[in-house]
């Protein structure tokens, strides 16, 4: 259920942030009426908003959300993405001892295949941490783990092009 509620969503995130909101917070209505407190589908729509709301620079709004979601989730890709939120918005405020300590659930090589996005945005975020803290060589050597996930995981994926020049 996750795959096309998730594609949707991931596709209007994209580019229209206020409609991915409006959406998921409309699945998560549909949720509560059903009384599914602690549904995986719940945390997703929770995960899709924290980002949403993180994307609209609106990172102190998107962290108590994002950390419930990590907290709460027993779904790997939802709480890796979440984990993605949290630790931007840790970033952001210039926490970086909360930044390196947000968890982050290892996936299996078939997950990895999957969610090739959240691993790659988890590196990146770990390069611009080491880069505000002027560890350019960690930073250099985290950037480029991030530009080789997907080539990795899904094969033809041309990000290492643009990586090769950073």
């Amino acid at each position: 259920m996750r795959a096309p509620i998730g594609g949707r969503l991931g596709l209007s995130l994209a580019l229209r942030f206020d409609e991915a909101l409006k959406l998921a917070t409309d699945i998560e209505g549909d949720i509560a009426a059903m009384r599914l407190p602690n549904s995986d589908l719940l945390h997703a729509c929770q995960a899709i908003r924290s980002v949403a709301i993180a994307l609209k620079d609106d990172s102190d709004t998107a962290l108590p959300l994002a950390q419930d979601c990590v907290n709460r989730s027993s779904d790997p890709w939802t709480t890796n993405v979440a984990s993605n939120v949290v630790r931007f918005s840790h970033m952001k405020a210039g926490n970086l001892k909360l930044f390196h300590a947000t968890p982050w659930i290892p996936y299996s090589v078939e997950e990895d295949r999957r969610n090739v996005f959240a691993s790659v945005y988890r590196h990146c975020l770990n390069g611009l941490a080491e880069e505000r803290q002027i560890r350019l060589a960690r930073q250099m050597s985290t950037t480029a783990r991030a530009c080789g996930s997907p080539s990795r995981t899904s094969g033809q994926i041309r990000l290492q092009r643009p990586c090769r020049q950073v």
